[in-house]
């Protein structure tokens, strides 16, 4: 698994950029401390990944350096990634990139239905903010509309996979499973004969 296999996954998927590219160009050193901010926040369910804090020490801040996740030619004293990551994490278990963006995805879902269940935004609001704020591929309509599209249930279980591959991150909102247990929609479906 690359980082350029996660970018063209969600490229693909409709994302305008990938994750990594987009971290890259916000700064590595930036997204470190926003990073801090949010596992001092909501604890272990945020815990940083150790290579943002190794990209950041290395002084990889991304496009301002020239390195991060990618290195430009301007900047070839830089490793690229995938030494670093051998070198760092030796003996990780690679995923292929469909199941690393599939987490990613499956993270943000259930961060979503966290919004509900903390009474943060309604789903209309969350819906709203990840296609103008995030760039969520606008054809989906959102992260809660893509699970319920999937099926709740179906979501749930793959979580739960993932929870006890990964851990506690990936543990299904007490809401979301609240609503697949219950079979209850998220947004009321329009009738044809309102139109």
């Amino acid at each position: 698994l690359t980082v350029k296999e996660i970018d063209e996954a969600a490229r693909q998927f409709g994302w305008p950029t990938g994750p990594f590219v987009l971290l890259d160009y916000l700064g590595i050193d930036v997204a470190t401390e926003v990073a801090k901010v949010i596992y001092a926040g909501y604890g272990e369910r945020a815990k940083p990944a150790p290579l943002m804090g190794i990209l950041a020490k290395a002084r990889r801040f991304g496009q301002k350096t020239g390195a991060g996740f990618y290195v430009t030619d301007a900047a070839k004293e830089f490793e690229d990634i995938k030494q670093v990551t051998d070198r760092e994490f030796p003996g990780r278990i690679s995923v292929s990139a469909e199941e690393g963006f599939r987490r990613m995805m499956l993270g943000m879902v259930n961060e979503s239905f966290r919004c509900l269940e903390e009474e943060i935004s309604s789903p209309e609001d969350v819906e709203t903010g990840c296609k103008y704020g995030i760039g969520f591929p606008h054809a989906l309509e959102g992260p809660l509309h893509l699970a319920e599209k999937e099926g709740l249930k179906n979501v749930v279980a793959e979580l739960e996979i993932f929870e006890q591959k990964y851990g506690m991150r990936f543990a299904p909102a007490r809401i979301l499973l609240e609503y697949a247990e219950q079979g209850k929609a998220i947004f009321a479906k329009e009738s044809e004969d309102e139109w």
